[in-house]
């Protein structure tokens, strides 16, 4: 029992945590497959696993799954690297993707540039993008020392050039990457938030309100 409810033990403490993104929900699912699959199973194992594995594979069906993949590729401590080498993973799949992604969002078409700039984002190259496996690097050990998982958000804010104004990739990375796949969790943060924020506290820096209120 305990080897089959471990995997869904890690899953439900990592989505339903308060800052759960969108790629990690994406990076969990893959987990829950690969391990349910990779499971030794006897006679009495193999329907259990099935039913578990059918469920993960219907509840992705039924996502909006462009979103999450996105998520995944436009986090710079990822990219492509999670994928496999397919025809779904070239340039023009990608930057129809994402094309698709800022229409829906932003409600106009996606700027020309949009493709131009995907490619300098992948392939690490530009005067924008080629600092970010540096970034990546440096944001990963910080991370390592405090025992946290580095924050995409920062390479990409990291990149801006200063006095300019920053591509619709930056733009379109910092909208789905700033998404928590835990409402419920980020409602409760807020009306945790809204009971602390008194006269009192009201000078605390946002680390030490946060705290307080996952307390």
């Amino acid at each position: 029992i305990k080897l089959h409810l471990k995997p869904l033990a890690i899953a439900a403490n990592i989505i339903q945590s308060a800052f759960c993104w969108l790629d990690e929900v994406l990076i969990t699912f893959s987990h829950l497959l690969c391990a349910y699959q990779m499971l030794p199973m006897d006679s009495q194992d193999t329907e259990a696993c099935n039913m578990i594995i059918w469920s993960l594979k219907s509840r992705w069906a039924k996502a909006n799954q462009q979103v999450f993949i996105a998520a995944v590729i436009l986090n710079p401590f990822f990219r492509l690297n999670l994928f496999q080498k397919t025809t779904y993973f070239t340039y023009g799949a990608i930057d129809t993707l994402l094309s698709d992604l800022w229409t829906h969002f932003f409600g106009d078409p996606a700027p020309i540039q949009l493709c131009n700039d995907i490619q300098a984002y992948l392939n690490n190259s530009g005067p924008q993008f080629g600092s970010f496996n540096r970034c990546c690097n440096d944001l990963h050990h910080a991370a390592d020392g405090l025992k946290t998982s580095p924050d995409p958000l920062r390479v990409w804010e990291d990149a801006v050039i200063p006095r300019e104004r920053p591509n619709g990739l930056y733009w379109l990375a910092l909208h789905i990457l700033s998404i928590y796949a835990n409402l419920a969790s980020c409602k409760c943060l807020f009306s945790t938030l809204g009971l602390i924020l008194t006269k009192l506290w009201i000078c605390l820096s946002n680390k030490c309100l946060l705290g307080l209120a996952k307390l």
